[in-house]
């Protein structure tokens, strides 16, 4: 298997050193000391972990930690891993080939697509930003299924980069659909831990929803984006325990296991997470208020496409301007990093992370409108 590079990564390596971050997708970060002060938590509950090999499968307390977060998951249902990037390479593996068909919901987090295609299968995207609203994507999502009858549908809700989520009658229509086609669905479910306008204080799971009259379905999932903990590296993948037992044995030959001390401190964030979101998700929905109320979307500099319903991220389109070159110049004038859509195949668009502090990001949005009208002015008289 030959794995193209993911340019997503070349970016964060090129922009490293910008003093103000908006290209990450997921919150900022925080250091033992703030995460320990921030769940009113003493750091001594460390001294005592384990520092040998950990269940192959996940702690017991992890795996029921993770369990709660779900009406239908029990722990037995689920594996840890090392991010869900190890749970969707080694899920990838064993399940896809050169036969296969993927449905995938377009742009996307990159190992979505690549592995499979690695694997010699054909993925079909559906790209999201060609719809006006959910109701007419999800009507299109559901006639891509009945026509392409793929092997596997990936639907990744809260969506990155876009910002939106399928309702629960959305998600149930999409899984009838997949049932009645004999579809394999997973669910890549992030963000469900950020909601943005929803009165829930965690987003429905499209797993829970599907789960209770299809069996053919699948999830992964982690808290470390939503949380200020990526560096943790802890996901998970559910699913039935034949899959299960063959991820486990994978995981042999890549990792074994999640350390413990990870794992630990996981499922601290989980048992707080009503300590850790509510100033974050504050944030986002003031700093999406800001874009959406800005010059830049009022001029149409900037073109909004979906509501931002769940994550910290946005993608809207930069109109009549190149977004690489942008990118650019806000790295190297600016010391500021934002995603630009080249990263994902899309020219035109940029990715903004919309959890950074109010003030940086107001100062992002002033430069962006700068860059725009200077860069036009001098193409006007050269």
């Amino acid at each position: 298997m030959i794995l193209k590079k993911m340019k997503m990564e070349d970016w964060f390596i090129k922009t490293a050193s910008c003093q103000y971050n908006f290209s990450e997708s997921g919150v900022p970060d925080f250091t033992l000391n703030e995460f320990f002060k921030k769940i009113k938590t003493n750091k001594s509950i460390l001294n005592n972990i384990f520092l040998g090999n950990n269940d192959t499968y996940g702690s017991l307390d992890l795996r029921k930690e993770i369990s709660r977060l779900y009406s239908t998951v029990r722990p037995e249902n689920l594996i840890t891993t090392n991010g869900t990037s190890e749970a969707l390479y080694i899920f990838f593996n064993l399940f896809l080939n050169k036969k296969s068909k993927i449905l995938l919901l377009y742009p996307a987090f990159p190992l979505l697509y690549l592995i499979p295609q690695a694997l010699g299968a054909k993925v079909h995207f559906l790209d999201v930003l060609q719809f006006q609203d959910k109701k007419e994507l999800s009507k299109r999502l559901i006639l891509e299924i009945k026509g392409i009858r793929p092997d596997l549908l990936i639907i990744n809700i809260p969506h990155n980069p876009a910002g939106f989520t399928f309702n629960k009658k959305e998600i149930a229509e999409i899984g009838q659909v997949s049932k009645k086609y004999k579809v394999n669905i997973l669910f890549d479910e992030h963000y469900r831990f950020l909601p943005i306008n929803f009165s829930e204080k965690i987003l429905p799971s499209g797993y829970d929803i599907v789960s209770k009259f299809y069996k053919n379905v699948f999830a992964v999932g982690s808290v470390i984006k939503c949380v200020g903990i990526v560096g943790i590296r802890v996901g998970w993948l559910i699913a039935n325990k034949i899959t299960l037992n063959k991820i486990r044995d994978y995981k042999d030959y890549t990792t074994h296991c999640v350390p413990l001390i990870n794992e630990t401190i996981t499922g601290l964030a989980i048992r707080n997470i009503a300590k850790i979101t509510p100033e974050f998700i504050a944030r986002i929905k003031n700093n999406w208020l800001l874009l959406k109320n800005s010059q830049l979307v009022k001029q149409n500099k900037i073109i909004l496409n979906y509501q931002l319903e769940g994550g910290c991220v946005c993608f809207p389109k930069i109109n009549s301007f190149n977004s690489l070159k942008l990118a650019k110049i806000l790295a190297t004038k600016y010391n500021t990093s934002i995603m630009p859509g080249e990263v994902f195949g899309q020219k035109g668009y940029i990715r903004i992370n919309l959890a950074q502090a109010t003030k940086d990001f107001q100062n992002l949005l002033k430069n962006i409108n700068s860059i725009i009208k200077n860069e036009k002015n001098k193409s006007i008289f050269n």
